[in-house]
């Protein structure tokens, strides 16, 4: 499970993964991307949740 190993099984791998390939890279950039917007979707309702606490707490003093 050297170097030497990942040279042999790589080209192999890439061989053998050449139908598979787009399939992965697809799921990899969904994966990706899901986890960017879920990311967004809570730094943005942070950032909402933030201002609206700002917000009430001027209100109050």
């Amino acid at each position: 499970m050297g170097i030497g190993w990942l040279l042999v099984e790589l080209p192999l791998i890439g061989i053998l993964g050449g139908l598979y390939f787009p399939l992965v890279t697809n799921l990899l950039i969904t994966m990706i991307l899901f986890l960017l917007e879920n990311f967004v979707i809570a730094a943005v309702a942070e950032t909402i949740g933030a201002r609206r606490k700002a917000e009430q707490l001027k209100s109050h003093s």
